[in-house]
């Protein structure tokens, strides 16, 4: 979704998920690589998508894995110049269930995608604000995949 108004400011919505499993030893999640920088899947909503629609969506065609969302997580707010453009971007996140697919079926938008344990989260991911959607993702798991998010 995106919107001009007349100062050359652009507001621009785009939604993502934070797929986890539990495994033997520990909680892991899905982090995507492009070039040097390590981030949560997410894309912008197509025409008349609902967030829930685009999150999906766009973590199936961004990792290969087919999901269920648990819960919302968090809205993100941050803000970007491009060329004379000033963005304004607001991401929803939502805890995310794998049920099926496969990281080889992920599209070209990143080098490669991976399982990381929720312990290496700092030592992987490039952006505060993914960081901050993964504690409260943490927590979610740990109520049961619920979250106080409004």
């Amino acid at each position: 979704m995106l919107s001009q108004d007349n100062n050359n400011v652009e507001h621009v919505v785009s939604a993502g998920g934070v797929i986890f499993r539990n495994t033997l030893s520990s909680f892991e999640i899905v982090a995507c690589r492009r070039k040097d920088k390590w981030m949560l899947p997410k894309g912008t909503p197509e025409t008349g998508e609902s967030l829930e629609e685009t999150a999906l969506r766009e973590v199936k065609e961004e990792t290969g894995l087919s999901t269920t969302i648990l819960c919302p997580l968090k809205k993100i707010h941050y803000n970007f110049l491009s060329g004379k453009i000033h963005f304004e971007k607001d991401v929803y996140f939502y805890l995310m269930n794998p049920t099926g697919g496969d990281f080889t079926e992920h599209d070209n938008e990143f080098d490669s995608v991976h399982w990381i344990n929720l312990a290496q989260v700092k030592d992987y991911m490039t952006y505060e604000t993914d960081i901050d959607v993964i504690k409260i993702a943490k927590q979610a798991i740990a109520q049961g995949g619920h979250s106080d998010f409004e």
